[in-house]
């Protein structure tokens, strides 16, 4: 009887970059969920992270881990000025536009629990916003909330198939809050991530996921996209080295297709004594945004589509006090892509930062 979900969950995952090439939801955080410790190591999620941290990533992770673990994360991107320039008549580079890309925070919490031969379950809970706090707004009543604003409920499962094979599945359900012209508008939608792990021996972990199949948005606006964007993602780990007093671990995710390069994640840990804990990787990210663009010589806002790019070296650290573990990670900003006669000129450019806590009992 186990074959037959095993078989199931490889079927969905070999026919997953059939549904790769649909349209972007607009703010994409659902793909940000990622523990800091993972995001040090160059955002890497197919293959290392299992409890709690696999909830949103890879929740085949989920059946891996043998006791409870609570799980607290936060990511947060600074404001970021992005100016379009092209050449006038005179061949002079001059301003024509820019993206005012405004400071989000994400806040998440993950909770797994085992439940022996019948699998093990995980819950979750994550809040994302972007632009700044508003107590009062123009007609001088009371807001007291972020101009933009997510809230994901999440549920999962893993199940051990024997002989170091997992699989499992995570639901969630959004509802968004964007502001309008006529009020705020509310929108929802659920999303399903379903992947498998396999531990080869005590050192090597393979993994695949596909991320964030579900349902349109319901927007009702023509002009903006419907579909939550789904990621495919093929990953693995391997422990390098084992002594008494120190570990090293790296870890690579590949996401295709590559219409726009290869999608990639590479990092490496270093565990020392077990307690501290090193990492440095490398991403390269692509995705298409629809954020608000001024128009300098029509003096207009639109929201084009434009594929933005992160790309660039992490650094992470953590330290482990007995069954606590607290870890920080650095990464890059992401950067619009030009087209052709096209410069631009950043403001405002700092990286990202991440810190998670997690509790093991």
């Amino acid at each position: 009887m186990k074959i037959f979900p095993f078989g199931l969950a490889i079927l969905l995952i070999l026919n997953c970059p059939l549904f790769a090439l649909e349209d972007t939801y607009p703010a994409g955080f659902l793909q940000e969920l990622v523990p800091a410790e993972n995001l040090g190591m160059g955002g890497g999620i197919t293959a290392y992270s299992i409890g709690a941290r696999a909830l949103n990533n890879n929740p085949a992770g989920l059946a891996l881990e043998k006791g409870n673990e609570f799980f607290i994360g936060s990511y947060r991107t600074p404001n970021l000025e992005a100016t379009i320039m092209k050449q006038n008549q005179n061949e002079d580079w001059e301003d024509f536009g820019s993206y005012d890309v405004k400071r989000t925070e994400m806040e998440y919490i993950n909770y797994s629990l085992p439940k022996s031969k019948l699998g093990n379950l995980g819950l979750g809970l994550a809040f994302n916003h972007s632009g700044r706090f508003i107590r009062v707004n123009e007609e001088g009543k009371a807001v007291n909330a972020f101009p933009q604003d997510d809230m994901v409920l999440g549920a999962g499962y893993g199940l051990k198939l024997g002989k170091g094979l997992a699989v499992g599945f995570d639901i969630k359900s959004m509802r968004s809050k964007t502001p309008g012209d006529k009020g705020d508008k509310i929108t929802r939608a659920y999303a399903i991530n379903v992947g498998f792990m396999h531990q080869i021996g005590e050192r090597a972990r393979i993994g695949a996921v596909w991320q964030d199949i579900g349902k349109e948005l319901s927007v009702k606006s023509p002009e903006k996209p419907r579909k939550i964007r789904q990621n495919f993602i093929l990953g693995a780990m391997y422990n390098i080295k084992n002594s008494k007093k120190t570990k090293i671990n790296v870890s690579a995710d590949v996401n295709p297709p590559f219409e726009d390069g290869i999608r990639y994640n590479v990092g490496t840990e270093l565990i020392y004594a077990q307690r501290l804990m090193l990492r440095i990787g490398y991403m390269r990210n692509t995705q298409d945004y629809y954020d608000s663009f001024y128009n300098i010589s029509e003096n207009s806002y639109t929201s084009p589509e434009r594929l933005w790019t992160k790309e660039g070296l992490t650094f992470g650290a953590g330290i482990k006090f007995k069954n606590a573990e607290i870890n920080i990670a650095r990464t890059p900003h992401r950067e619009p892509n030009l087209n052709d006669g096209e410069k631009i000129r950043l403001e405002n450019q700092e990286s990202i930062t991440s810190l998670s806590l997690i509790v093991k009992f």
